[in-house]
């Protein structure tokens, strides 16, 4: 039996903290989606407001419905623990969009709040993904550092 390189011995995970359990990372994503359902909320049904924002930034009025319910969805997808992090990767998408678009028409302080958002669901869509900003105790001593020694 030949023995296998020592990159393909397998190294049992290690547990992490659960950041996602910390009733900060719940209050923020409860603040996000509720700001998301409200922001879309208000583009679909309300479109008129936003429809000379996105138009004076090159956008056609169609648009304004089809973001508008790209964060509904986000903002029901940021509820629910099991798909907060697609949904927060989602609506960082349309986030950095809006970045994009205010930056490349020189509206630098119309892009903060959008920036903002962004950051916030960077962290969110990291901790729900990760489950915490560090690693669990290294106390123990892997398995193929233990091959080495011995």
């Amino acid at each position: 039996m030949s023995k296998q390189p020592e990159f393909f011995a397998s190294v049992p995970a290690q547990t992490r903290h659960d950041g996602t359990k910390s009733p900060a990372a719940k209050g923020l994503t409860l603040i996000l989606a509720l700001a998301f359902l409200t922001l879309g909320s208000l583009q679909v049904w309300n479109p008129k407001q936003d429809v000379f924002n996105l138009a004076r930034l090159g956008f056609p009025e169609w648009l304004v419905s089809m973001i508008g319910f790209g964060e509904i969805g986000g903002g029901l997808l940021l509820i629910i623990p099991s798909t907060a992090a697609v949904g927060a990767n989602g609506l960082g998408m349309i986030m950095a969009g809006a970045v994009l678009a205010h930056l490349n028409r020189d509206e630098n302080r119309a892009a903060i709040l959008p920036l903002v958002l962004l950051t916030f669901l960077n962290i969110i869509a990291y901790l729900r993904t990760f489950g915490a900003w560090w690693p669990a105790s290294t106390d123990e001593i892997p398995r193929h550092a233990k091959n080495r020694e011995g």
